[in-house]
């Protein structure tokens, strides 16, 4: 596992986080290849390694507040067992109760592109189940780490 960091340890502002893992037997489909599951939870892993190398969040308590409202995944090459695969995500963007994802998962040993794409979580209160102001030491840590400015109007 590997992420973007500084010499204190903390990840360095502007770069994506990134997280490395190696395909595992039990990662494929009958057809030998990476299977399409698989791939999001990988995604899912490096955006839960954002949130805490990041924001500091406490997982996964602080993940109960955060669901999945879209993922959008374009699958552009084969992964194959014992692929060591770097998955890189950031925020491009961050509303009210809202924030969006890119990430990218590449082959290290030629470069190739697996898959890409993005996705949209939204803070939910637990109570009513509705969309929630995302805490602000956790919008201001997104935000100094992307190099946003300001946040993208309400959503």
């Amino acid at each position: 596992m590997e992420r973007a960091q500084d010499s204190a340890g903390a990840p360095e502002p502007g770069a994506p986080v990134s997280l490395d893992i190696k395909v595992r037997f039990s990662d494929l489909d009958a057809s030998g290849h990476l299977n399409n599951a698989n791939i999001v939870k990988y995604i899912e892993e490096a955006r839960i390694l954002y949130y805490k190398t990041v924001t500091g969040m406490a997982i996964p308590r602080d993940l109960d507040h955060w669901v999945l409202a879209e993922i959008l995944v374009s699958y552009r090459a084969v992964g194959r067992f014992d692929d060591d695969i770097r998955i890189t995500i950031k925020v491009p963007w961050i509303k009210r109760s809202s924030a969006g994802w890119a990430f990218t998962l590449t082959r290290l040993a030629d470069g190739a592109l697996i898959a890409e794409g993005s996705g949209v979580h939204v803070h939910v209160d637990q109570a009513t189940g509705r969309g929630s102001a995302i805490p602000d030491r956790w919008r201001q840590a997104i935000l100094d780490h992307e190099g946003i400015a300001t946040g993208a109007p309400a959503g």
